[in-house]
């Protein structure tokens, strides 16, 4: 009887630590394991993406066009002020053209500020376009890979910072401390593969036709 009791008590022990560790630990708990860190500088990919290179191009000829009319359109109201000086300062007719050439100097001044914004407007437009196909690849590649976070980095050798704003800066960039996985290379051959399938409709945005310098200089003067 004693050992029989004795059996009964330990068979009951072990059936309740079975159950214990059956409720703390289901079978099909999904693995714990930590995925790979991976980084990727966006810096070398802007520079030496096919697309982005292409519509910052564009933008660069565009601003030489305008800077070329605004200079024009600057020389033709220098020669209308220096018609002043055939009237007589103090009448109607020096003080009429006077008052013109400030209107049109004004005016000239805030058509010089609305297509800078414009050309602002258009290269930020093709870097974020660009940054929402990295993104995309990034999350692909990610998840073909096994990597479960991408941090960005920068390749370039960084400068001693020198005022109190860079240091700051610098403090709270991410050190890394462990040999990361680069990706950059494969994400960027990747986009300007894709760069190079899409068709004149599916380029990056480019808003040419809403940036019309001729527009804006014509009938200045």
């Amino acid at each position: 009887m004693r050992i029989s009791a004795l059996s009964l008590r330990m068979v009951t022990a072990v059936v309740f630590t079975m159950l214990s560790q059956a409720d703390a630990a289901p079978p099909n708990q999904p693995s714990t394991t930590v995925g790979r860190t991976a980084v990727i500088d966006l810096g070398h990919i802007f520079d030496n993406s096919t697309s982005v290179k292409m519509e910052v191009e564009k933008i660069r000829r565009d601003g030489e066009a305008a800077t070329k009319q605004f200079q024009a359109a600057q020389d033709k109201l220098k020669l209308k002020a220096g018609e002043l000086k055939n009237f007589k300062k103090g009448s109607d007719e020096y003080a009429r053209r006077e008052a013109a050439i400030m209107q049109e100097q004004s005016t000239m001044k805030v058509k010089a500020q609305l297509i800078q914004k414009q050309f602002q407007d258009r290269r930020s437009k093709i870097y974020y376009a660009a940054y929402l196909q990295v993104e995309e690849l990034v999350r692909l590649y990610s998840q073909n890979n096994g990597i479960a976070l991408v941090l960005r980095t920068n390749a370039k050798p960084a400068e001693a910072p020198q005022t109190t704003a860079q240091r700051m800066q610098r403090i709270q960039r991410p050190i890394l401390f462990e040999q990361n996985i680069d990706i950059t290379v494969p994400i960027l051959e990747e986009l300007n593969r894709r760069a190079v399938s899409l068709s004149k409709n599916e380029q990056l945005p480019n808003d040419r036709n809403d940036l019309s310098p001729d527009v804006y200089w014509q009938g200045l003067f």
